[in-house]
Formats: structure tokens, C-alpha cells, sequence
């Protein structure tokens, strides 16, 4: 059965909002690598700085243009390109519910989409190698006005 009253406009639309704020978390963290990846480093950065003989102490401040073309093409592109597939996909999925039910099971499964990553990680990267990676700064390009 068919359920486009206003309550379910309300709610379709709820959802969306949601679903689109769930979907700017990532658009953040992509137009920071843009930034990273196109622009040149803050003022005062060295390239792999260690203050010790530890490996959770290497400071990388720059990245080389041919690893940052590398980068592009085989991470930071196809990610966009996912990312913004994912999104438009995604809503176009949301409004073709037609239930309420279908419209929540939809959004959850939505959600375990973009969250399955996260999962993967929590469940089979070692540790040592999760401290190590969520102690380490973050790279910090100069102003660019394109971006």
C-alpha cells in the first residue's frame, strides 16, 4: 500500500536530512585530502621528522607529487567518485519507499553501508597499528583559494 500522506512526506524528508548529514561527514574528510593532496604544506613543515628510534613518532609533513598523483588516481578519485554515487544512489533509493517500514529498513541498510568500513577496521587491523594510526596528526596544507 501506497502511503504519501503528510506525515510520511515529513518523515521521508527527516530521513533524508539524516542520511544527507551522514553523507557530509565523508564529503569533510574528502575535501581535506583534496586540500592535502593539492596544495602545498603549511608554513614550517620538515619531510619525515622522527624524534625518536619508535615508529609511533614519525612526523610526515609533505608528500612527494608523485605519490600525491598516486593518491589522486588510485584513492582519492575513485573515493569521490564512490562517495558521490553512494549519495546520489542512496537518496534516490530512500524515496522510492513507499512504507514506513521499507523507508526505516532502507535507511539501515543505508547505514551499514557507510559504516562497514569502519567495522572491518575495528575488527581485523591489529592494536598496536589502531594506536598507532589514531595518534597520528594530521597533515595540514596552506590556504588555497580553490579549495
Amino acid at each position: 500500500d501506497l502511503q504519501l500522506s503528510q506525515h510520511y512526506i515529513v518523515f521521508l524528508f527527516l530521513i533524508l536530512v539524516l542520511w544527507s548529514m551522514s553523507m557530509l561527514e565523508e564529503s569533510v574528510s574528502l575535501i581535506h585530502w583534496w586540500r592535502v593532496l593539492l596544495g602545498s604544506p603549511a608554513p614550517g613543515v620538515e619531510v619525515y621528522r622522527s624524534r625518536a628510534q619508535k615508529e609511533s613518532c614519525v612526523e610526515m609533513s609533505q608528500i612527494k607529487i608523485g605519490y600525491r598523483m598516486l593518491n589522486v588516481l588510485l584513492n582519492l578519485g575513485p573515493r569521490t567518485g564512490i562517495s558521490a554515487m553512494i549519495l546520489y544512489s542512496g537518496t534516490r533509493y530512500l524515496i522510492q519507499s513507499h512504507t514506513y517500514e521499507a523507508l526505516i529498513m532502507n535507511s539501515l541498510a543505508l547505514a551499514f553501508l557507510i559504516s562497514i568500513d569502519e567495522m572491518i577496521f575495528a575488527a581485523f587491523v591489529p592494536i598496536r597499528r589502531k594506536s598507532w594510526i589514531s595518534s597520528a596528526g594530521h597533515l595540514e596544507a596552506a590556504p588555497h583559494s580553490a579549495i
